[in-house]
Protein backbone atom coordinates (compact mmCIF):
# COMPACT_ATOMS: atom_id res chain seq x y z
CA UNK A 1 0.00 0.00 0.00
CA UNK A 2 1.50 3.60 -0.82
CA UNK A 3 1.06 6.63 0.74
CA UNK A 4 0.63 9.74 -1.82
CA UNK A 5 2.62 12.72 -0.68
CA UNK A 6 3.41 16.35 -2.59
CA UNK A 7 6.63 16.39 -3.33
CA UNK A 8 9.05 19.52 -4.57
CA UNK A 9 10.29 18.55 -7.92
CA UNK A 10 14.14 19.05 -6.32
CA UNK A 11 13.71 16.72 -4.00
CA UNK A 12 13.32 13.83 -6.78
CA UNK A 13 16.18 11.50 -7.42
CA UNK A 14 15.98 9.60 -11.11
CA UNK A 15 18.06 6.91 -10.56
CA UNK A 16 16.64 5.30 -13.61
CA UNK A 17 16.25 7.96 -16.06
CA UNK A 18 17.68 8.06 -19.21
CA UNK A 19 17.77 10.65 -22.12
CA UNK A 20 14.61 11.99 -23.32
CA UNK A 21 13.82 11.79 -26.98
CA UNK A 22 12.79 15.07 -28.28
CA UNK A 23 10.05 14.11 -29.56
CA UNK A 24 9.01 12.40 -26.40
CA UNK A 25 9.18 15.64 -24.76
CA UNK A 26 7.78 17.63 -26.85
CA UNK A 27 4.35 15.10 -27.58
CA UNK A 28 4.47 15.13 -23.27
CA UNK A 29 4.64 18.98 -23.64
CA UNK A 30 1.82 19.52 -25.59
CA UNK A 31 -0.01 17.07 -23.60
CA UNK A 32 0.50 19.00 -20.78
CA UNK A 33 -0.55 22.08 -22.50
CA UNK A 34 -3.75 21.38 -23.99
CA UNK A 35 -5.01 18.62 -20.76
CA UNK A 36 -2.82 20.20 -17.75
CA UNK A 37 -0.82 18.60 -15.84
CA UNK A 38 -2.84 16.38 -13.49
CA UNK A 39 -0.22 15.81 -10.96
CA UNK A 40 -2.20 13.80 -8.31
CA UNK A 41 -4.02 11.98 -10.45
CA UNK A 42 -0.53 10.20 -12.30
CA UNK A 43 1.83 9.94 -9.38
CA UNK A 44 5.19 8.55 -9.90
CA UNK A 45 5.98 5.50 -7.65
CA UNK A 46 8.67 5.86 -5.15
CA UNK A 47 10.89 3.59 -2.97
CA UNK A 48 12.38 4.63 0.62
CA UNK A 49 13.25 2.75 3.57
CA UNK A 50 10.82 1.96 6.36
CA UNK A 51 13.62 4.25 8.41
CA UNK A 52 13.27 7.70 6.38
CA UNK A 53 9.56 7.66 6.34
CA UNK A 54 9.24 9.29 10.11
CA UNK A 55 12.41 11.99 8.27
CA UNK A 56 10.07 12.55 5.03
CA UNK A 57 6.50 12.88 6.94
CA UNK A 58 8.36 15.21 9.19
CA UNK A 59 9.58 17.49 6.63
CA UNK A 60 7.03 17.47 4.05
CA UNK A 61 5.16 18.61 7.43
CA UNK A 62 7.06 21.24 7.68
CA UNK A 63 8.35 22.04 4.66
CA UNK A 64 5.48 20.98 1.98
CA UNK A 65 7.22 22.72 -1.02
CA UNK A 66 9.70 24.82 -0.34
CA UNK A 67 13.38 24.46 -0.96
CA UNK A 68 14.24 22.85 2.74
CA UNK A 69 12.27 19.88 1.68
CA UNK A 70 14.93 19.25 -0.91
CA UNK A 71 17.66 20.07 1.07
CA UNK A 72 16.85 17.61 3.86
CA UNK A 73 15.47 14.44 2.17
CA UNK A 74 15.86 13.53 -1.27
CA UNK A 75 13.16 10.65 -3.15
CA UNK A 76 13.99 8.03 -5.39
CA UNK A 77 11.61 7.80 -7.75
CA UNK A 78 10.97 4.62 -9.94
CA UNK A 79 9.66 6.14 -12.74
CA UNK A 80 8.54 9.41 -13.76
CA UNK A 81 11.47 10.80 -15.45
CA UNK A 82 9.75 12.56 -18.48
CA UNK A 83 6.92 14.10 -16.45
CA UNK A 84 9.44 15.76 -13.82
CA UNK A 85 11.32 16.81 -16.88
CA UNK A 86 8.95 18.52 -18.66
CA UNK A 87 7.28 19.66 -15.06
CA UNK A 88 10.33 21.45 -14.58
CA UNK A 89 10.11 23.56 -17.81
CA UNK A 90 6.70 24.16 -17.44
CA UNK A 91 6.09 25.06 -14.17
CA UNK A 92 6.81 28.09 -12.38
CA UNK A 93 9.63 27.74 -9.79
CA UNK A 94 7.01 28.41 -6.64
CA UNK A 95 4.43 25.60 -8.13
CA UNK A 96 6.85 22.71 -9.07
CA UNK A 97 6.19 19.59 -7.26
CA UNK A 98 4.78 16.16 -8.35
CA UNK A 99 2.30 13.92 -6.02
CA UNK A 100 4.69 10.68 -5.25
CA UNK A 101 3.18 7.25 -4.55
CA UNK A 102 5.65 6.09 -1.37
CA UNK A 103 6.11 2.46 -0.96
CA UNK A 104 8.45 1.58 2.00
CA UNK A 105 8.91 -2.12 0.70
CA UNK A 106 8.35 -4.00 -2.62
CA UNK A 107 9.36 -7.51 -4.06
CA UNK A 108 11.95 -7.29 -6.93
CA UNK A 109 8.72 -8.60 -8.75
CA UNK A 110 7.30 -4.91 -7.97
CA UNK A 111 10.00 -2.86 -8.20
CA UNK A 112 10.82 -4.63 -12.05
CA UNK A 113 7.13 -3.69 -12.68
CA UNK A 114 7.77 -0.05 -12.01
CA UNK A 115 10.76 0.78 -13.92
Amino acid sequence: MALTLCIPLDALLLPHAHTVLYKDREWLTNRFKEEGLDRKGHPIPALISPETLPELLDVNFRYPRGAEFAAAVKVPCLHGHRRVEVARRLLPMSDQWWAMDIYTELTNEEQTKFI
